[in-house]
């Protein structure tokens, strides 16, 4: 095996390593331009928002620490700075994929009513129906099309045209997730609640009393709950989330490991350590060197 470092995930570094041509912060896959391999294979995080069809073939992703199944006619959003762990998947296993930044889309005309953003987040992935699979299908085949006009004086505009029109039809398949999320029962709405703050707190907290505190509950029902409901306990999901920062951080930075451990909060480098291998079964080094790295110039 060779190791090589893995530079930051930039969606502008990306489109440069897959396409001489590329629009500056915007891939689309066609047959010339494959999703890189290392992005199915390691634990990862882009800057920038993905959104993916699968057509073929099934795949296991943790998506900040969720695990979710994408199967044919499933549509994937990931929003910027997302975990993205892949698990496993089929050896047909085909995506189509458009990778962009707000800095593409940010002048572009929202509804004024568009307000998916957190429900992408608490539902990256939607099943849907093969019909409405294959409306975006065509959005996208379309969008690759005029993506390989590369002599077109508005190549950059025709794409963020059509990129618009992708994104209002994503909005209205999740228009219809929302409107179902008023039907969450309690619990449901507990344990999205307490997944939303672990997101945002996990570095920094891991005692199951801050988490019942900002969800007005006591510890004992919180923990209680989550057990119940999702068959891990909260300390397993708290320690689900620091591992998979982790393992970003070994396979996608050059931070030493005692920088790691530091940015995650540790008290010094060797407890980091033994908590790694305790829910790993390697060392962070080993994590690290295992494997084929691919160097993104």
């Amino acid at each position: 095996m060779t190791n090589r470092e893995i530079s930051s995930y930039t969606i502008d570094e990306l489109s440069k390593q897959l396409d001489n041509y590329a629009i500056k912060n915007f891939i689309i896959s066609d047959t010339d331009r494959k999703i890189p391999g290392f992005l199915l294979e390691y634990p990862h995080i882009l800057d920038g928002i993905v959104f993916a069809i699968c057509i073929k073939g099934w795949a296991k992703f943790k998506i900040n620490i969720q695990e979710f199944v994408i199967k044919p006619n499933t549509i994937t959003t990931i929003l910027p700075n997302s975990i993205i762990e892949p698990i496993e998947k089929s050896d047909d296993f085909v995506l189509e994929t458009l990778f962009f930044s707000f800095d593409f889309i940010a002048e572009l005309p929202l509804p004024p009513n568009f307000n998916i953003l957190g429900e992408i987040e608490q539902n990256p992935c939607l099943y849907v129906s093969e019909e409405q699979a294959g409306n975006l299908l065509k959005f996208h085949t379309f969008t690759v099309e005029q993506y390989n006009r590369r002599e077109h004086l508005y190549r950059q505009e025709i794409a963020k045209c059509l990129l618009f029109a992708l994104i209002a039809e994503i909005g209205a398949l999740y228009s219809m997730v929302e409107s179902n999320s008023n039907k969450l029962t309690r619990t449901e709405k507990l344990i999205s609640q307490f997944l939303i703050l672990l997101r945002k707190h996990y570095k920094e907290e891991r005692n199951v009393s801050f988490y019942a505190d900002k969800m007005c509950l006591t510890p004992k029902y919180l923990t209680g709950i989550i057990k119940k409901s999702t068959g891990k306990s909260i300390m397993t999901w708290i320690h689900e989330a620091v591992i998979a920062a982790a393992k970003v951080q070994l396979k996608s930075s050059n931070n030493t490991i005692v920088q790691i451990s530091e940015e995650l909060n540790f008290i010094d480098a060797s407890i980091f350590c033994r908590f790694f291998r305790k829910h790993t079964g390697m060392t962070p080094k080993q994590y690290r060197e295992s494997g084929v790295n691919v160097l993104i110039p």
